[in-house]
């Protein structure tokens, strides 16, 4: 963990309440670096901040130099904050930096500014020892950081709780979906039946903090598992309507058919979230065949760095899949209409 009191003097950390400054401590990495190596290049949409702690680093731009040197002022603050990179960074000697994600301190930033106090109020008169633990985990994901902070103070409090006890069938594959759900005391596992077999085989285990049930909500598609409680557990849940209003809608951006040729020609990747067998029979040249079913297994092959446009036949899949993957720290958004806003499923959004 880096030393808070290095973390105070740097901007604009040092306006952060000591709590969240000790919480962004535990977060950040220590980065060391030897003379030349190259720390950013002009360009590059990382969305990291980088402070410079010791040695001397030379940031090059189109038409000038500059050298910053760790102590000074100018060393308080992150080394070019741009995106994209206007500079490259080449260190001038062995140095030693402080590199923080940025969209985790504008959350904070804005969370302090703004919503903070909403939840203090909440929690202040009920709350035991631990039991907020739920709500900073699911704070620290990225779907948190879309949703605007006025509105997270509003979240938590249309949230309810529901106590369920041990080898309690908490949602059912094939039900309709009315919650969404947050795990807040105790554990859970998931089950999905096997088309082969009709067989339920194991998928996951969710712990403290974890969420459940956003997919039927956003497809409005029938549960496609079942969540059945381990032992005694404790749930926060937030019902359907609630969940478009402040949740979905956040992280859920479309585009027409057009912007996402556009999306594609620059680099974004497109995604196919069908199944294979429909894939098969037709499909928008230069996609990539991930079904909804298999998504969550993929999101290690995925990179942060790429931006994704999500396709269907119909649109309601593919929304769910960037529901998903928007929550899961990816950049994605779906084409409006699915396949048939495109007319022509071999439509050569590639070329």
């Amino acid at each position: 963990m880096v030393d808070v009191k290095i973390l105070q003097t740097l901007v604009p950390i040092n306006t952060l309440m000591p709590s969240d400054i000790h919480e962004l401590g535990q977060r950040m990495q220590i980065k060391s670096v030897e003379a030349g190596a190259i720390i950013f290049k002009v360009g590059e949409t990382d969305r990291m901040h980088y402070y410079l702690l010791r040695g001397q680093v030379e940031l090059i731009g189109p038409d000038a130099k500059t050298v910053v040197m760790a102590g000074t002022e100018e060393a308080r603050h992150p080394l070019d904050p741009t995106v994209p990179r206007s500079v490259t960074a080449r260190a001038l000697s062995s140095a030693e930096l402080v590199v923080v994600d940025r969209d985790y301190l504008d959350l904070l930033l804005t969370w302090d500014q703004t919503g903070r106090f909403e939840i203090i109020e909440l929690t202040r008169d009920s709350a035991k020892p631990g039991e907020t633990d739920w709500m900073t985990r699911l704070l620290q994901t990225k779907a948190f950081y879309r949703i605007p902070p006025e509105k997270i103070g509003e979240t938590f409090a249309r949230m309810d709780e529901k106590p369920f006890p041990a080898g309690s069938v908490i949602i059912r594959e094939g039900d309709e979906g009315d919650y969404y759900y947050i795990i807040k005391s105790g554990s859970c596992r998931v089950l999905r039946r096997s088309p082969a077999t009709n067989e339920e085989v194991f998928v996951a285990d969710l712990r403290v903090g974890d969420s459940f049930g956003e997919e039927a909500l956003v497809s409005d598609r029938p549960r496609n598992a079942s969540v059945t409680a381990l032992g005694d557990v404790s749930l926060m849940r937030l019902g359907k309507a609630d969940f478009v209003e402040l949740l979905k809608r956040p992280l859920l951006v479309e585009v027409e058919l057009n912007k996402a040729k556009v999306l594609v020609k620059a680099g974004a990747r497109l995604i196919d979230v069908r199944t294979p067998n429909e894939f098969k029979h037709g499909h928008i040249r230069g996609s990539v065949n991930i079904p909804l079913l298999g998504l969550r297994k993929s999101f290690s092959k995925l990179s942060a760095n790429d931006k994704y446009v999500v396709v269907c036949d119909t649109g309601r899949r593919s929304a769910a899949a960037t529901y998903l993957l928007n929550e899961n720290g990816f950049d994605a958004c779906l084409l409006s209409g699915g396949l048939q806003a495109a007319v022509n499923a071999k439509t050569a959004m590639a070329s």
